[in-house]
């Protein structure tokens, strides 16, 4: 018989947990878990990402908690918990993780999961009211880093909370077959240019202004050097980005691409890539960078130091540093010999460490242990 599992999350825009979520639910084993994905907002580009696993999609239907029509909703999806036998509801990010804890919490038979992907407190007031509420409420919470999971435990509500590290995963299968080939051909690169590249959405936290700063002076050592910014953007964060390219010395060398659906492929264009967040849970980015064997240039926030072996698998700078990020981008786009080595480093350990496959099998061994009762 299968078990029923439930998923809460708000909306499908593209991020590191709905990435993670994603592959869960292509990944479970369909003949022993039956999905539902129950959302806030019906919006987002991986939207028919999710639509093509299979996954029961449901409304929740709550504008606000505090009017009748959000009461009755939040009813309604408890029924629906209840009529589905679902044994298993867990909520990815502050908003899933408070509404799985409003319509699952104390639901008999199920256990509630929250999951944190970032140490950094909510800047609004409410998700700083929701955290230690569904905190008290929940069975576990799954942290992706021990940063997050130190983060976790000094706040309010995670007093004597089961905390559970499960690392983001990365499907290394299609990182190896794009290194088997070519990197795309790009217009706005001359053949045989030096690249440095940085793959993430565009917002402030993410820290591109820092490398936009250190782009000078890497350009006026490599004068054939491009910078290529992989991702999408909110259009104030694209106008704020188009504006410092716009500012910068040597910008006519900087690439906006925009939202790649090829990105194992691009990063073989890359000679190195660069994470310059201001924070980090656990970054798709630099264990990305890792499995397609490019050396890696992050800031020393959050996860990072636990996701790269600093002078092994890539280098660690101070974050908000443009100096420090120039100086160790310099360094490896002048010696290959070195980028070679830790890249090779960088994807054995990915390999080794940080699949697509462990993070699925954290989670097995976590629900297995949910519907068990065991502490494993």
């Amino acid at each position: 018989m299968r078990v029923s599992i439930a998923f809460v999350i708000g909306a499908f825009r593209y991020g590191g947990a709905e990435r993670d979520l994603l592959e869960l639910l292509r990944r479970l084993d369909p003949n022993r878990y039956e999905c539902h994905v129950l959302y806030v907002h019906r919006v987002g580009e991986m939207l028919p990402d999710f639509e093509r696993t299979g996954a029961s999609m449901r409304p929740l239907g709550i504008a606000s908690l505090r009017s009748l029509g959000g009461v009755r909703a939040a009813r309604q999806a408890r029924d629906y918990l209840r009529r589905h036998q679902v044994r298993i509801l867990q909520g990815f990010g502050v908003y899933g993780s408070f509404y799985a804890a409003v319509v699952g919490g104390g639901l008999p038979g199920l256990s509630v999961v929250s999951y944190e992907f970032t140490p950094v407190t909510p800047s609004g007031l409410a998700p700083r009211l929701f955290q230690p509420w569904y905190y008290s409420r929940s069975d576990v919470i799954v942290g992706n880093s021990d940063a997050v999971l130190r983060a976790i435990s000094s706040r309010w509500g995670s007093g004597g909370k089961r905390l559970v590290k499960i690392h983001n995963g990365v499907d290394t299968s299609l990182f190896r077959e794009a290194a088997s080939g070519p990197g795309p051909s790009l217009a706005e690169i001359p053949a045989g240019c030096p690249v440095v590249g940085s793959v993430g959405r565009l917002n402030k936290v993410k820290g591109h202004d820092y490398l936009i700063a250190a782009w000078p002076r890497v350009a006026s050592a490599f004068p054939e050097a491009r910078l290529l910014l992989v991702g999408p953007a909110w259009p104030g964060d694209r106008r704020r980005i188009e504006n410092a390219v716009g500012a910068c010395r040597h910008g006519d060398r900087i690439v906006l691409l925009g939202p790649r659906a090829d990105v194992p492929r691009l990063l073989q264009l890359m000679d190195v890539v660069v994470v310059p967040s201001l924070t980090e849970g656990f970054s798709n980015a630099v264990i990305e960078a890792g499995a397609a064997g490019r050396p890696v240039v992050a800031t020393r926030v959050g996860g990072n130091p636990e996701a790269i072996v600093e002078g092994e698998t890539g280098l660690l700078v101070p974050p908000r540093d443009p100096e420090a990020l120039a100086e160790k981008i310099i360094e490896l786009m002048g010696d290959p010999s070195r980028r070679e080595r830790i890249g090779a480093a960088a994807r054995e350990r990915v390999t080794r460490l940080y699949s697509v496959e462990q993070m699925i099998s954290g989670y097995e061994r976590l629900y297995l242990s949910l519907l068990n009762g065991t502490p494993g």
